[in-house]
């Protein structure tokens, strides 16, 4: 009997320090949050990276299809006297249509706000913005003509996430420097989170390390931005 106590003492022991173990184990982990924010990660750029799929191809099905000369990323219906924006500051008219639309549209897509850095703005703003006329050019060479690319952005990502994405993307987790050019001469839109349209004028130019992929703005360290290439020209 006392060597079935004695041996029912030893295990609860071992099981204590088991526990104790595992314990420090969590606790030098961060309380499993380590963990779980890696994973998390994961999940919400591969989130991400379906919306982008989706969205590239939506706008060149509508091309194809609607025979379009320019879409809008709002939920305008088809029309054959749209505002076409040429890069340079100009505009002329002709066939466009909503990515949104809603006869032939998409539904609404955000990028998880749990890849959005707080360095700058809102988390109202963190959502996809679409360039219709802008140049890219990678490490100063033309990516296709000089004529205009259309691009799909996010700005103000977490580092964490672009290096993901790049590594996913490129096979490394190295995020290349941007910088803007050309003045303000690309009309650029975006569905805000409130459900609002906000378009405004950016550069003609981006002059890209990696497309698609995270780069980093050159004049403001720290900033991490997606591009992404609809369609190029």
């Amino acid at each position: 009997m006392k060597k079935e106590q004695g041996n029912a003492l030893f295990l609860i022991l071992i099981a204590v320090a088991l526990f104790a173990a595992l314990s420090y184990a969590v606790t030098q982990s961060g309380g499993g949050g380590g963990t779980i924010d890696k994973e998390q990660n994961i999940i919400k750029t591969a989130l991400l990276m379906d919306q982008v799929s989706l969205i590239k191809n939506h706008i060149q099905r509508l091309y194809i299809l609607n025979e379009v000369d320019q879409v809008r990323f709002d939920s305008s219906a088809y029309n054959t006297a749209g505002t076409v924006y040429i890069n340079g500051g100009g505009s002329t008219t002709g066939r466009t249509v909503g990515v949104f639309d809603a006869t032939d549209g998409i539904s609404e897509l955000y990028p998880p706000i749990e890849l959005w850095s707080t360095i700058t703005g809102t988390s109202n703003i963190f959502v996809w913005n679409y360039i219709s006329n802008t140049q890219v050019t990678i490490s100063g060479s033309e990516l296709g003509t000089s004529a205009d690319d259309e691009i799909l952005n996010l700005i103000v990502m977490t580092k964490d996430a672009c290096e993901l994405i790049n590594k996913n993307l490129t096979g490394s987790i190295v995020i290349p420097t941007y910088s803007q050019a050309g003045g303000l001469a690309s009309y650029a839109e975006r569905l805000q989170r409130d459900g609002t349209i906000f378009t405004w004028n950016t550069f003609s130019v981006f002059n890209l390390g990696v497309i698609p992929g995270c780069n980093e703005l050159i004049t403001a360290p720290g900033r991490y931005d997606y591009f992404d290439i609809v369609k190029q020209n």
